[in-house]
């Protein structure tokens, strides 16, 4: 829900501006979970901007976890890797803006068209995409390799 908070715009979220707006629960015989609350002010709509930092975050605890633990940071950014390839993915986002928008015309709701929140996602992610580091990853030598042990020595590129 972090991910999705900062994706989204919505600053009136814990651990973007304000810090409240979340909740947290701990299912039987599950990790604990964060429930999204409260998350009107996105995708424009009072939102924050398109270039809005991703690393913008009130908690100091999760602050901590973002910039000092690698896997942390790590996972954060696969989260956005994620939003930029799926559900902010014009492919996916505008067929379900549009049925959406033409399901409620059709049943006369006085609603806007969708057209903003298409223009602000894809300012949003061309934004995050910036903030994701490209890895490249290259194996030297041929394509098939025969061993007789169970141990080999690769060499090649790979993101630090």
């Amino acid at each position: 829900p972090i991910v999705t908070h900062h994706a989204c715009g919505n600053g009136d979220s814990y651990a973007y501006d304000y810090g409240k707006n979340m909740y947290v629960y701990k299912p039987e015989d599950q990790p604990w979970r964060c429930l999204l609350w409260d998350i009107d002010f996105s995708f424009g709509a009072n939102s924050r901007g398109t270039s809005d930092s991703i690393y913008k975050i009130a908690d100091p605890v999760v602050d901590d976890l973002i910039y000092h633990l690698p896997s942390f940071h790590r996972a954060y950014l696969q989260g956005f890797q994620e939003v930029v390839d799926g559900p902010f993915d014009p492919a996916v986002a505008h067929p379900i803006l549009d049925q959406r928008y033409a399901n409620l015309t059709a049943n006369g709701a006085a609603v806007q068209s969708p057209q903003v929140i298409k223009d602000w996602m894809a300012a949003r992610r061309s934004y995050l995409v910036s903030q994701l580091p490209a890895a490249s990853f290259g194996v030297d030598g041929p394509g098939t390799v025969t061993v007789s042990g169970n141990t080999m020595t690769l060499t090649g590129d790979a993101p630090s």
